[in-house]
């Protein structure tokens, strides 16, 4: 998937859900249950087991889908990950390594920041988005206040993001806003109650219509 294309379903969505699993199994029926509530871009963690194959499948069986590869750290894992189909890399923190591997491939960076000097440093270096994170703490308003002064730079919010406040960093200047727990319902993963996660999708996809 084209980078452009990537970045325009992931600002369309404006929620990208970060899917944590015991298994790759479980992560595909998270994935499905999350298709289902009108998502249509996923990050896989790669803590996930066999996270890689996980992407693939994802890549394969879901083409209506973008699917991220999450908490990246080094080149390496970037490689691994675009081999398997990912149509964007997020790295929580600045490593070149993921830049130059993406920019190889032509695949979405996203890269983590959380002041304005570690936003421009990853931008200049190649970075399409930075992953704003961990942003809980400091609010949509800290998000507002980068952007005033960094405009140009799109930026994902991610940390501490729920259904009540999502909204509101969107209409601070982000583009979309990652968001983990809140939808996928760790208790109902282990429950195996995967229509949850359904229905917090298309809740996160109504209060986010702008």
């Amino acid at each position: 998937m084209e980078k452009t294309v990537c970045y325009e379903l992931i600002s369309k969505c404006k929620v990208v859900p970060a899917v944590r699993a015991d298994s790759g199994e479980q992560a595909l029926q998270i994935v499905d249950a999350l298709e289902k509530g009108g998502v249509s871009c996923i990050e896989i963690t790669m803590a996930v087991p066999g996270a890689a194959e996980v992407i693939k499948q994802v890549s394969q069986n879901f083409p209506n889908i973008a699917v991220g590869a999450g908490t990246v750290l080094d080149g390496y894992t970037a490689q691994k990950a675009v081999e398997s189909g990912a149509s964007f890399v997020v790295g929580p923190c600045f490593q070149k390594g993921i830049i130059t591997v993406c920019q190889r491939y032509g695949v979405l960076c996203q890269i983590g920041a959380l002041t304005s000097s570690e936003m421009l440093t990853a931008y200049e270096a190649g970075a399409d988005v930075v992953k704003i994170f961990p942003v809980g703490q400091l609010g949509p308003g800290y998000v507002k206040g980068l952007k005033a002064i960094l405009p140009h730079i799109p930026v994902v919010a991610v940390g501490g993001i729920n259904l009540e406040n999502a909204l509101s960093y969107i209409k601070a200047g982000a583009a979309a806003v990652g968001v983990a727990s809140a939808l996928v319902d760790k208790k109902a993963v282990k429950e195996s109650q995967f229509h949850v996660i359904t229905e917090n999708a298309i809740k996160f996809i109504q209060a986010l219509t702008l």
